[in-house]
């Protein structure tokens, strides 16, 4: 067995420079030999999906080394490795950091397991080759982004991928920037693979709206990618990380006709008028308002509008202007969560025709709690306004949680426990739980695993039913199912 280094990272929001973890993982032999693990200092803002997903917080980089000062260290360190990492972003972030500093690129061999693992399997060739996938299929057990185990569970797939195919890994290296394998016809296509367990019955009865709500999202991206006119390196990337993630759709109608025109943008890095017409005139023809409610299909795409808009990490008075032209010929959404919200902040944002820091820094964190790429999960603190106008989290923060005598009710699927075991802790102290949203419920738990297949992207109707009673009065609390954990922990 060959010898490589399995690199990981993790960031602090969308943009791919903004690196707050690395991971380091040394095999020698087929074994593990060394590995480490560093905080790293982004020198920018965290988005609370970010946070959501990998634990990490502002106060938990204060003092850590910067990668402008950590990457000259990686050109020695590294130089003349075989370098491996799970899919394209981690060597895509290094890229951009050594261009932002103005350093030469890593000296090294660079292999993607994700391509060597759908070189060596046919049933990952279009899906499924996930890290966290993966491992649950090869029977790796880890600590999903956490970037050292990552980089652990990454090089123990490469490892198995190299004796199964029987292949060495010079050889892969020479082959993963070739076609990849077909996939037998008797596999699935659909993405199937995946998806949280508790959500694959829903995809029998449910392929066409995630068709429709796919067409949706990746029109409103593009719609807000180039809404201030531009598309910038970071904008591409994106774009570029929500047709890998999509991949399983390349051939289907009606994506095997937007696709190629997707594809010609990213050649080039310019969108000229001439596509920009193509894309509009495709993207009208197969509106999903054909199939499903006009309401629906414009709410999806506003979520993707916003992701699109905050794909860079900045946000210009061009793109707001853009943006409320296009909530003013979507007035028909008005008393929809979010747009109320979102036409009311831009609006107070223009009303003096610049973005202060303090407006950016929270439009940006709004706007990124839209990202599109990890829409299936739940938002951590979605937004919403409370009687006085305010932006604030739908979902409580830091909330007192009473059991004694109380309602709950649940929406969405947990990462932790199943809706029997959610029930039985809620009743083990005292409280009741109910399948549906009334004044009467005092919780509404929100689990960290959103489905997929609703409509409005990773909410639920039980969250927008939530928001209408609060607003009418009722005293509901909305909580996170981490806050949960917390409250049973201190009930213990």
């Amino acid at each position: 067995m060959p010898e490589f280094i399995v690199i990981d990272i993790e960031t602090a929001n969308s943009d791919i420079s903004s690196i707050c973890a690395v991971g380091l993982v040394h095999f020698k032999g087929g074994q593990l030999f060394n590995s480490l693990s560093f905080l790293v200092d982004p020198e920018t803002h965290f988005s609370r999906k970010n946070i959501s997903i990998h634990g990490i917080r502002p106060e938990d980089v204060v003092g850590k080394p910067k990668m402008r000062e950590i990457f000259p260290l990686l050109l020695t360190v590294l130089d003349g490795h075989v370098i491996a990492h799970h899919t394209h972003f981690d060597r895509s972030a290094l890229k951009k950091i050594s261009q932002m500093y103005g350093f030469p690129e890593l000296p090294v061999t660079w292999v993607d397991t994700a391509a060597v693992v759908r070189g060596t399997w046919d049933r990952y060739a279009r899906s499924g080759y996930g890290l966290g996938n993966l491992a649950e299929d090869l029977g790796i057990e880890f600590q999903h982004h956490d970037p050292r185990e990552d980089a652990r569970a990454a090089g123990l797939i490469l490892v198995k991928a190299l004796t199964e195919s029987g292949l060495s890994l010079n050889e892969w290296i020479s082959r993963t920037g070739s076609p990849i394998r077909q996939k037998s016809n008797k596999q699935p296509t659909d993405g199937n693979a995946l998806i949280h367990a508790d959500h694959r019955g829903y995809f029998a009865f449910t392929k066409k709206s995630r068709i429709d709500k796919a067409i949706n999202t990746l029109s409103g991206i593009i719609h807000g990618i180039t809404i201030d006119a531009e598309i910038n390196p970071e904008e591409i990337e994106f774009l570029h990380r929500w047709l890998e993630d999509h991949r399983f759709l390349a051939e289907r109608h009606p994506f095997n006709e937007v696709i190629p025109i997707v594809h010609r943008i990213l050649l080039d890095g310019v969108i000229t008028e001439d596509e920009k017409e193509d894309l509009t005139w495709v993207f009208g023809r197969l509106q999903s308002t054909e199939y499903a409610d006009r309401t629906a299909a414009h709410m999806q795409r506003l979520h993707a509008i916003l992701s699109g808009i905050a794909s860079d990490g900045r946000i210009t008075t061009q793109e707001l202007i853009g943006l409320s032209a296009w909530l003013s010929e979507h007035e028909h959404l008005a008393t929809i969560w979010p747009y109320d919200e979102i036409k009311s902040v831009v609006t107070d944002v223009l009303s003096d025709g610049k973005i202060e820091e303090a407006e950016h820094r929270m439009l940006l964190s709004f706007f990124q709690e839209f990202t599109a790429i990890l829409d299936d999960r739940t938002i951590r603190q979605p937004t919403a306004f409370d009687d006085g106008q305010r932006l604030v989290g739908v979902c409580a923060v830091k909330p007192k949680i009473r059991f004694g005598s109380e309602t709950f009710c649940l929406t969405g699927k947990s990462f932790r426990y199943s809706r029997e075991e959610f029930t039985g802790l809620i009743k083990d102290r005292g409280g009741r739980v109910v399948s549906s949203m009334s004044s009467k419920v005092g919780y509404l738990i929100v689990g960290s695993d959103g489905n997929p297949c609703w409509m409005y992207a990773c909410y639920g109707r039980k969250v927008e039913k939530a928001v209408e009673l609060r607003k009418a009065g009722a005293r509901v609390l909305i909580v996170h199912e981490n806050d949960f954990h917390d409250a049973v922990k201190t009930s213990d």
